[in-house]
């Protein structure tokens, strides 16, 4: 078994997960920078080439258990230190939200504006399909 920093002690309980140090049962306190390196580097090794060189690591103002780091090709992965885990997100998860959006009719993030879009789409796809029918069942002349 290989440690990147250190032993780990995660505990869940009714008010979440707490990430302890297991000697002294206190909660261990988010690494450094190096040690954020470490970790998500060791976290992506089994497919470096898609994840790039680490560009940066913000630790996050607000939750002094949580960072962002992001990569030379464009991967923003969320680390939770409190729970150990990260989820990521590239160009391929934001081109699926995208056509999630579209598809849900999500365009303008206003929902009645987006309601009312999504009823002109459907008035427009009728149309369209009723010319095409007419267009396909019309009678030749010639």
């Amino acid at each position: 078994m290989r440690t990147i920093l250190g032993t780990s002690l995660l505990v869940r309980s009714t008010d979440g997960w707490s990430h302890l140090d297991p000697g002294t049962l206190q909660p261990r306190p988010l690494p450094d920078a190096d040690g954020l390196r470490r970790l998500v580097v060791d976290a992506t090794a089994s497919d470096a080439a898609r994840y790039g060189e680490i560009a940066s690591i913000t630790r996050l103002e607000g939750d002094p258990l949580s960072a962002t780091i992001e990569t030379m090709r464009g991967v923003h992965i969320d680390l939770d230190w409190s729970s150990l885990s990260m989820s990521q997100s590239g160009r391929d998860t934001r081109l699926i939200d995208g056509l999630y959006r579209a598809h849900y009719l999500q365009w303008t993030g206003v929902r009645s504006v987006d309601r009312v879009l999504g009823a002109f789409g459907l008035v427009c796809l009728f149309a369209l399909a009723i010319l095409g029918f007419r267009l396909a069942f019309r009678g030749s002349s010639v």
